[in-house]
């Protein structure tokens, strides 16, 4: 049995400095770990460096106090500039729902 200041993981046994330091990542690599795709890692790279700058953080490392209800944040603002942003499309002539449904005094004669 292994001392009791040791923390044992797969029989990797590391003092509880040690496994307190594994912490230490940087924030984005601790965000774009588990990305191997290197066009993904590129994109997540540009998305992370617009939510820092929708959300005002300066420093990459205030990442770690973000929580789920600035991620929604960001993707409503996103949305809503898209909405905003999108192109509309002027239709000429009658629409195909008046045609089907004629209003009620039509029907009657």
């Amino acid at each position: 049995m292994p001392p009791r200041d040791l923390i044992t993981i797969h029989n990797v046994s590391r003092t509880p400095a040690e496994f307190n330091a594994l912490s230490d990542i940087p924030p984005e690599l601790e965000w774009l770990a588990n990305i191997t795709n290197l066009k993904t890692r590129r994109a997540y790279k540009v998305n992370v460096a617009e939510f820092l700058a929708f959300s005002g953080l300066s420093e990459i490392k205030s990442l770690r106090a973000v929580a789920r209800s600035h991620v929604i944040a960001w993707r409503k603002d996103i949305l809503d500039r898209l909405v905003h942003n999108a192109h509309r499309i002027e239709m000429r002539g009658e629409s195909m729902r008046k045609k089907r449904n004629p209003p009620q005094d039509e029907k009657k004669e």
